[in-house]
């Protein structure tokens, strides 16, 4: 069972605001609130939605985070549910998180692991009048997709679903305002012509809606996207970039992240480059040269963040030293095994009830034991 802790942090970093409860905005009798419905009892209601199975549900047999804080606070039960297509007439989809309704109710199974609707309600009268767009339109608009780890591997990975379907569309509704969301659509080949940009407020009403199952649940990864994001982006990567250009000695910086750096990161990585390491700052690289340099590397330290989804593209041969702060997080060390990688867990701190956000520094005896 997920801890508070993190639960707490993916509700908090993705959304800010929860709305206030149903019971305390029906009182006034303002409030007109969806339904969160089961895909079983909306498919028995709603006949003319149709629905296709994609990928078996998934048993992970993964070893225990190895610096759990306690048993709590990691998974217990890494099972990744069926995956599947909905063809939904005249459906609706509302907002830059892809919230998408059938008639007044959201499916649950469409929801995010996270969502703040599991703990919160949505007023319908919020809703602007929608515009509508003709033809098929697919959804790949979700919560968390601002994030680099949840747009790889939760949001991407969907397309593989219309590919092997064979599915056409005339419009794709996804966020778009991050580069690693417009290069890597791009790199997957979605028209830049029919993307229909997922905006907070936004409502769209589609005279076929396409909304596609998470692929993976946040903390775990099957082999399979690991499969289909590096058959899709590694060749590329070779094709337009120098082995010589990056060093096999990594160390990740978090220099430029708003949050969580390393306060003494320039004495750190002075050990470090002792030793043959040079320094990247993944936000000033490519998707193709991030593809890249973990693609080469043959040992990688870096302190935990979103970038480590790029272990997906290193070899199994790869070492990763994973330098956590305050904030409990097994996501790497899950994916690391999906792909044979040698990782290596490192606590430079004690990890605190709804860590996370603040710097810290890492006493540099514990990168010398790292070195030796």
């Amino acid at each position: 069972m997920l801890s508070m802790n993190r639960a707490l942090y993916f509700i908090i970093i993705c959304f800010g605001l929860i709305s206030a409860s149903a019971s305390e905005v029906n009182q006034t009798g303002a409030a007109k609130w969806a339904n969160i419905m089961p895909l079983e009892k909306v498919l028995k209601q709603e006949t003319d939605i149709s629905y296709l199975k994609c990928r078996d549900s998934i048993k992970l047999d993964l070893k225990p985070f190895p610096v759990a804080s306690s048993v709590d606070s990691t998974w217990s039960d890494p099972r990744i549910p069926e995956a599947f297509i909905l063809s939904i007439p005249n459906g609706n989809v509302y907002s830059k998180n892809g919230l998408v309704f059938v008639g007044q109710n959201l499916v649950k199974e469409l929801l995010w692991r996270w969502s703040y609707l599991r703990s919160s309600s949505f007023d319908l009268n919020t809703l602007k009048e929608p515009e509508f767009l003709a033809g098929k339109t697919v959804v790949l608009a979700q919560e968390g997709a601002a994030n680099y780890y949840h747009w790889m591997v939760e949001v991407l990975p969907k397309l593989a679903f219309l590919e092997e379907n064979h599915i056409e569309y005339d419009q794709i509704y996804t966020p778009f305002s991050s580069p690693f969301m417009r290069q890597t659509l791009e790199l997957f080949g979605v028209d830049r012509k029919k993307v229909v940009e997922a905006l907070p407020g936004r409502h769209i009403k589609a005279q076929e809606l396409i909304a596609l199952s998470a692929p993976a649940f946040s903390c775990y990864t099957p082999e399979w996207i690991c499969r289909y994001l590096r058959n899709k982006l590694i060749s590329k990567a070779k094709d337009v970039i120098s082995s010589q250009i990056f060093s096999k000695k990594v160390f990740i910086s978090r220099k430029k992240a708003s949050y969580r750096r390393v306060i003494n990161e320039d004495e750190v990585f002075a050990l470090l480059q002792k030793q043959g390491f040079k320094r990247y700052f993944l936000e000033e690289l490519s998707i193709l040269e991030q593809v890249f340099l973990f693609h080469n590397a043959e040992v990688i330290i870096a302190p935990h963040g979103a970038g480590l989804v790029n272990l997906i593209f290193a070899e199994p041969h790869t070492k990763i030293v994973e330098l956590f702060q305050e904030h409990e997080d097994d996501t790497y060390w899950y994916l690391s095994q999906i792909r044979g990688i040698d990782h290596r867990c490192v606590k430079t701190t004690e990890f605190k009830k709804n860590g996370g956000y603040t710097d810290t520094h890492i006493p540099l005896e514990i990168i010398e034991n790292i070195i030796n």
